[in-house]
């Protein structure tokens, strides 16, 4: 299996912030997460993943004032 791992970094960056966006990522196929500094790195099986899920996820995010960006 191999893996695709995205850096999302969140503005502010909270703990709830992170803890959302974990489970809004998980409702999306992403199956492991791990604290950074800035946000959370996110790992999902490349044959899960679909663009179009992700942003519609992050477009309706339910915390209006969090930014977000995200690298793979």
């Amino acid at each position: 299996m191999k893996y695709l791992e995205f850096i999302f970094h969140t503005l502010p960056c909270t703990e709830m912030a992170n803890d959302v966006l974990s489970a809004v990522l998980g409702e999306v196929g992403f199956e492991s997460f791990m604290e950074q500094t800035d946000g959370i790195a996110a790992y999902i099986q490349k044959d899960l993943y679909d663009e179009a899920a992700l942003k519609e996820a992050i477009a309706d995010f339910p915390l209006p004032d969090t930014q977000m960006q995200f690298s793979y």
